[in-house]
């Protein structure tokens, strides 16, 4: 009984052992469920805690990007409406600290005139000027009250301290844009530069030039060119009108796209092409295939080509027995056939390119330069009434000047394409007033007099470039108003000053007197003559058809953004106020 007792007492025992085991093991092992969630726990609140860090950091970079993209938005749209140009004429105008450039003492003033070029025609009134924009306009019928126009732009209170231009009986008119000149910077100064050849621009109220892809050395056909005429342009006292540049179109950079893009991208405002020989060697002629193969990269880049187009003749169609010091025979062997053909090229590669495309670009037409023949003119104007995107320009010599009025050996007055008759002139002035022929420009070729091979007038093989970037206005208001005495001021500059902005993709802000716009002026008197003197003459070469010239049209002042770089009783500004203009830097039209 006792060794039963015991062996059941030792069974409970063992038992009770095996419980409490049980039970500690299911204790342990609950508390290591339990350290085990609270770690979970810790880890997940831990982990969310850093979720809740990152989301902020990502929501804080998030809502930076954001108002740094609004900023953006914010200050591009002021920059497109013009609110930063009107914000910078307040700094221009008011900051102790900022030295007005040119022959004013200020950067705010008031011009008054009684004939002030319009939007459509002429009128009176007042502009203000503030930095380097038109601040506002007060424009209406003549004999209006000065105090109230100058109340009405400036306030009551501003209106005693204000500096005032009144140039009366002056026309005021936008400034001349000239499209077509050649400066040769770099590697042919001796020809023309930069420097003189904007001086001259300035007293002949030109307010803008863009500089032909040649005859500098090298010739403007890489981005690397382009550059580097922007860059002269910008230099320290190196132009005193503002200048933009042309491209080269040329064989070697027709076909490739991104050549072409390239060289848009570094600022050009577009190209330019010879149909024929240019002059020199190192800018080669393109044929129709290569304007054909470039026509659709320049229609997507949205800019013009512009195009002396003129096609040789084959060398039975030219007698060779021909006298030299003759003018007749440089007019034999550049026929106007020559134009036509060319014209009629470009015309047909205009047809096809609007079968495959009919995508619409504003800013990009094939651009005639230098017309002189007055069929191949109306060939132009038949294809614009096909709505065909080609324009054209002509040049005040031939508008001026006729093959009967060139003396034997006069090589000042070789060009090409060259002046032609007097019946062609007249047509070609009936054209301008007309509105047929788009727009001017001075194709200022300039050479050294020993090119121009006086001592044996040589028409055949001396220079074919006329200087004349100084008598632009002057003379091809000679010719309107010799051909129509009762002819306005508005037509001169609609097509010299208003066709050019737009030509450019500057029409929102250069071309036209009109409130927020570059304060580009010229004041010039349409009833005196201009200074033709050798000793007047800024060009580097003085040799030239209008020198000594009488012709209506006398510059009086000329303002570039504001500044006044020329004045007629004082000459140009000591000190350049032009710079470089961009292509892709100038502000976009906004979008109406």
């Amino acid at each position: 009984m006792v060794e039963t007792t015991v062996d059941r007492g030792e069974g409970e025992a063992s038992g009770l052992t095996r419980r409490v085991k049980r039970q500690t093991n299911t204790s342990d092992e609950a508390t290591r469920l339990s350290t085990s969630r609270t770690k979970s726990k810790k880890n997940a609140g831990s982990a969310l805690r850093k979720m809740k860090e990152e989301a902020h950091v990502t929501r804080y970079l998030l809502s930076g990007v954001m108002h740094i993209a609004v900023l953006g938005a914010v200050v591009r749209m002021m920059y497109i409406g013009g609110v930063i140009d009107l914000m910078e004429s307040y700094y221009d105008a008011w900051a102790p600290w900022v030295v007005p450039c040119g022959l004013l003492e200020t950067k705010e003033y008031v011009i008054f005139s009684e004939h002030i070029v319009g939007r459509y025609g002429m009128v009176a009134g007042g502009i203000h000027v503030r930095g380097e924009i038109i601040a506002g306009t007060f424009l209406g019928r003549q004999g209006l009250n000065r105090s109230l126009i100058l109340e009405r732009l400036v306030g009551s209170k501003k209106s005693s301290s204000i500096h005032i231009l009144d140039y009366k009986d002056y026309v005021v008119g936008p400034g001349l844009i000239d499209v077509h000149v050649h400066m040769n910077d770099p590697g042919r100064a001796d020809w023309e530069t930069m420097y003189q050849a904007t001086q001259a621009a300035a007293a002949g109220g030109v307010t803008m030039v863009v500089d032909m892809p040649l005859n500098s050395d090298p010739v403007t056909t890489t981005k690397k060119r382009v550059l580097e005429k922007i860059r002269i342009g910008a230099g320290k006292n190196s132009s005193f009108v503002q200048v933009g540049v042309w491209a080269g179109l040329v064989p070697e950079n027709a076909g490739n796209r991104s050549v072409l893009k390239g060289l848009v991208g570094a600022g050009a405002f577009g190209f330019k092409a010879f149909m024929a020989h240019s002059g020199i060697n190192d800018f080669e002629k393109v044929s129709i295939d290569d304007i054909e193969a470039a026509l659709p990269v320049i229609r997507s880049l949205d800019v013009p080509l512009l195009v002396h187009a003129e096609l040789e003749l084959d060398e039975e169609e030219v007698d060779a027995d021909l006298q030299k010091d003759l003018y007749s025979s440089w007019l034999h062997i550049r026929p106007p056939e020559m134009e036509r053909r060319a014209v009629q090229q470009l015309i047909d590669a205009l047809e096809k390119l609007e079968k495959t495309s009919t995508n619409e670009k504003k800013g990009f037409r094939i651009h005639v330069v230098h017309i002189s023949d007055d069929k191949a003119l109306q060939m132009i104007v038949d294809a614009k009434k096909r709505h065909l995107p080609i324009t054209v320009e002509t040049c005040p010599h031939y508008l001026l000047f006729s093959k009967e009025m060139i003396p034997k050996g006069a090589t000042e007055f070789k060009c090409a394409p060259p002046i032609r008759d007097a019946a062609n002139r007249d047509a070609l002035r009936r054209g301008v007033l007309r509105g047929d022929i788009d727009g001017m420009s001075s194709d200022h070729s300039p050479s050294p007099e020993s090119m121009k091979m006086k001592d044996t007038g040589d028409f055949l093989n001396s220079w074919g470039g006329i200087s004349v970037v100084q008598y632009s206005l002057p003379a091809t208001w000679e010719s309107l108003v010799s051909a129509d005495p009762s002819v306005s001021p508005f037509v001169l500059h609609a097509a010299f000053s208003g066709f050019p902005a737009s030509l450019l993709g500057m029409e929102h802000l250069k071309g036209r007197i009109s409130d927020g716009k570059h304060a580009d002026l010229v004041v010039w008197d349409p009833k005196s003559n201009a200074d033709t003197s050798r000793e007047g003459c800024y060009q580097t070469q003085k040799l030239s058809p209008y020198m000594g010239r009488a012709m209506r049209g006398k510059v009086v002042s000329t303002f570039v953004m504001g500044s006044m770089v020329y004045d007629s009783g004082v000459g140009v500004s000591a000190t350049s106020c032009g710079t470089s203009i961009a292509k892709k830097s100038i502000r976009k039209k906004r979008k109406s």
